[in-house]
């Protein structure tokens, strides 16, 4: 079994505007070792060319897949 990488960089985000879900998600297109992955992002200070970490991914019960990156903090006070 191969180890991937989880880190990676923000490509590009937005935060979602969905009026049904009260709690403010923010959804980027991230680059990991070359691969390009939409998903959520968790954290504080979110732009464009920071660094995150893969925090989960996996299979919806209704098997789609998906994402979810945390703010790799340490990196991105450099």
């Amino acid at each position: 079994m191969v180890k991937a990488d989880r880190k990676g960089r923000i490509i590009e985000f937005s935060k979602s505007q969905n009026k049904n879900n009260p709690s403010e998600l923010t959804y980027g297109l991230i680059e990991i070792s070359g691969v390009r992955l939409i998903g959520s992002i968790v954290g504080k200070g979110i732009e464009a060319n920071s660094s995150v970490l893969l925090r989960r991914c996996g299979l919806t019960e209704s098997k789609n897949a998906f994402y979810e990156f945390l703010m790799d903090i340490k990196e991105n006070r450099k």
